[in-house]
């Protein structure tokens, strides 16, 4: 979970999140999920290259067949990891 945090405020450190109310509740929601994933019964997935977080989602069962995405965030340099990512949750 220490890697996706990093990710998390590698993320926000990027765009500035500090500057702007919505993404500043956004990252805050996002750790209060990771750091309460198992007792919010929430899935996750990752994207590592170079052993490094690129890409990250969260979500949870809604149906038998139906998943709801929470957060998507990937590394906007690297192109398609959002798609790959979605794809493959």
């Amino acid at each position: 979970m220490r890697k996706c945090i990093a990710f998390e405020d590698d993320w926000c450190e990027k765009r500035e999140c500090g500057k702007y109310p919505g993404l500043e509740k956004e990252q805050c929601a996002i750790l209060e999920m990771l750091n309460n994933f198992s007792a919010l019964n929430i899935k996750g997935g990752i994207i590592r290259l170079d052993n490094r977080i690129v890409a990250l989602t969260i979500g949870e069962k809604f149906l038998k067949d139906t998943m709801v995405i929470h957060i998507e965030k990937a590394n906007a340099d690297i192109p398609d990891f959002i798609r790959l990512l979605t794809r493959n949750f």
